[in-house]
């Protein structure tokens, strides 16, 4: 059993768990709860759909709007990395490391002030690890979460909508209070899910509610987080037409009526808050407000780039993205759970697929059906070999998807343009991801569907082995006698 195997049936073993976490002593109460949904591993009849709720952080839904908000350092950053990542990303940091992180980075300087805040943000070095970035991002989330300043300053302005006047909700409102207050992130808050998305044009986000998705698909009980937040980091040398964050004040009601993606009601987006994308704006609300985002009709450059054609029109498209990052605050009840595998990252992504094979695995042994029964009735049998081959194409697909994403994460880790020597080869990725389980991919199947999705222009490309354009071959025949010995970078 491989390394990643054994971490994702350990992962799979806490987060089965989750049905017996006892949520009332951390200030939840589990409610009856349809929202026309249950997760494809779950039957709905052993496991009914239960919402956990916080009276202490759902009771008034609130949403908050920071310009300018963190240092444009860490967002230029988060940006940079989101691209380059080429699909999303996601992880968890705790409390501690947040507290580590505040001792790290002010020990002897940590002051009220405006300008010292700043000085502590701008320490961002524009460094593109993930880990450190989201540490400095979630920091800067709960620095706003927690700050009682009314900012009217020029660096900096923020805009608080509240729901107790329906007249207004659509109007600028001065805060004076905090989100959360100091006790509460000591006393309830366990750490903070982060999340990278990169959207393009005709791309939409359908309405939904922020929940702990590990928790939901493992027992199908919904736990909203206490806090929710985006920050924008698309850079202000591209501008968007489209993509507005539309949040309901209504909160669960709102959810409870229109259900999981519309399920239950159609969703119509004037009766909700609108806020537009704009660069550096970090939008701050309650847990429980279910939202969604529209359609992003164009981005385009606001100003004439210093492109210059180097890298190609592609590369240059591939940077027109809408790039957000998503906060989820947790308690010590879910908290925990989420943190075994955050949404969008390499290990949920594995176990998603685990619990999608054992459901399978499941499903095709409380299959009851006899050889006679299938011999007598010919439609029948053809519609069970129709099923089986399009089972078989699915589970290739979803399997080459994340060999897919196993490659390119090989590749970030242990490609070198600068050393040629030190380039991967396809053997080097046959050796890391071919089994010898009988298993697919074995170590030809590798070498095929690297040499396949790059005939197909994705991801990768190939630098023939050995000079092979160098002595003489044309193009066909030198790609003709690409072996285990070509080495593979990523496209840009």
């Amino acid at each position: 059993m491989s390394s990643l195997s054994s971490e994702v049936n350990k992962i799979d073993e806490i987060l089965s768990s989750a049905s017996s976490v006892d949520f009332t002593i951390h200030g939840g109460t589990l409610i009856d709860f349809d929202d026309g949904h249950v997760p494809e591993s779950l039957d709905a009849a052993t496991h009914p759909t239960r919402l956990v709720h916080y009276s202490e952080f759902h009771e008034k839904p609130i949403i908050r709007v920071y310009d300018n908000a963190v240092d444009e350092c860490l967002v230029d950053s988060l940006f940079e990395v989101t691209i380059r990542e080429g699909q999303p990303w996601g992880t968890y940091v705790t409390k501690e490391q947040l507290q580590h992180h505040w001792n790290d980075e002010s020990n002897d300087s940590k002051k009220e002030n405006d300008d010292d805040s700043k000085r502590r943000e701008c320490t961002c070095s524009c460094n593109d690890d993930k880990n450190f970035l989201a540490r400095r991002v979630a920091a800067a989330f709960f620095d706003r979460a927690m700050s009682t300043r009314n900012s009217a300053t020029t660096k900096e302005t923020s805009f608080a909508i509240h729901s107790s006047d329906t007249a207004t909700r659509n109007q600028d409102k001065q805060y004076t209070t905090a989100m959360l207050s100091h006790e509460q992130f000591h006393s309830s808050v366990h750490g903070i899910a982060l999340w990278a998305l990169s959207a393009k044009v005709g791309s939409s986000v359908p309405y939904h509610l922020d929940y702990a998705e590990q928790v939901r698909y493992a027992s199908n009980v919904i736990v909203p987080p206490l806090l929710a937040g985006t920050l924008h980091c698309m850079p202000p040398c591209l501008q968007v037409t489209g993509g507005d964050l539309c949040m309901s004040l209504d909160g669960l009601e709102h959810y409870q009526k229109h259900g999981y993606k519309g399920a239950l009601r159609p969703v119509e987006a004037n009766d909700m808050v609108r806020i537009s994308y704009q660069y550096n704006r970090l939008i701050m609300a309650s847990g429980h407000m279910p939202h969604m985002s529209t359609r992003i009709e164009l981005i385009e450059p606001t100003a004439p780039t210093n492109y210059d054609g180097t890298q190609g029109n592609e590369a240059e498209e591939a940077r027109q993205r809408r790039v957000i990052i998503g906060f989820n605050v947790f308690g010590h009840d879910a908290g925990p759970l989420v943190q075994q595998a955050p949404e969008h990252s390499d290990m949920f992504r594995a176990w998603v697929h685990h619990c999608r094979q054992r459901q399978a695995r499941t499903q095709q042994s409380q299959c009851r059906l006899t050889v006679d029964m299938v011999k007598g009735n010919p439609t029948l049998k053809q519609r069970l070999i129709q099923a089986k081959r399009n089972k078989v194409r699915a589970d290739l697909l979803e399997s080459q998807q994340f060999l897919d994403n196993q490659i390119t994460t090989y590749l970030q880790v242990h490609g070198s343009k600068e050393n040629v020597k030190a380039m991967v080869t396809i053997a080097d990725l046959a050796a890391a991801f071919g089994r010898k389980d009988g298993s697919w991919p074995n170590t030809n199947d590798v070498h095929a569907h690297v040499y396949r999705q790059w005939k197909e222009g994705k991801y990768w490309r190939l630098v023939a082995a050995s000079g092979a354009l160098e002595n003489g071959w044309n193009e066909n025949v030198a790609l003709a006698r690409m072996d285990s010995s070509s080495q593979v970078e990523l496209v840009e």
